[in-house]
């Protein structure tokens, strides 16, 4: 079925299928995962020896034969839902994957500024202090300007 869906290909490289990593795998044991009851799902992950990525493909497995029933047609439509839906999937991941960068980069610039607002606060302690000892200065300046004026009269 994989030839007349038109994603398998001569020299693609089989990587997955049903979710089990085939590297090191027989022809027998592969062929012993993708064979089974016709009418049935099968995903495979593949890598294309032409384009050179990694894509899924979801297939119904089939009997073997070349003749389209109505059955035929509904499972390759099925199956171009599929890939449509995991083409969707890899679309969505990769805006995750977007979305936590910015959000890592949004935490940094958060801590930063809480960093910059901290050694703000202890600056804005040190002026208040300041600002009392130049208040606690005048007020002392004052009585004795006050002072000195009562004892030129």
């Amino acid at each position: 079925p994989a030839s007349r869906n038109g994603h398998v290909c001569v020299d693609d490289v089989l990587c997955m299928v049903e979710g089990r990593k085939v590297a090191g795998m027989t022809v027998e044991g592969v062929r012993a995962l993708i064979v089974g009851p016709v009418g049935t799902p099968v995903t495979i992950r593949a890598l294309s020896a032409k384009e050179g990525v990694e894509y899924v493909v979801t297939l119904v497995r089939s009997d073997g034969s070349s003749d389209e029933t109505s059955v035929g047609k509904m499972t390759r439509e099925a199956c171009e839902r599929a890939d449509e839906l995991h083409s969707k999937i890899e679309e969505l991941e990769g805006l995750l994957s977007e979305a936590r960068e910015e959000s890592s980069r949004a935490q940094k610039e958060f801590g930063r500024l809480a960093e910059r607002l901290s050694g703000s606060e202890d600056d804005v302690g040190k002026v208040r202090a300041e600002l009392a000892a130049c208040e606690s200065e005048l007020a002392g300046a004052r009585g004795t300007a006050k002072s000195l004026g009562k004892q030129v009269e």
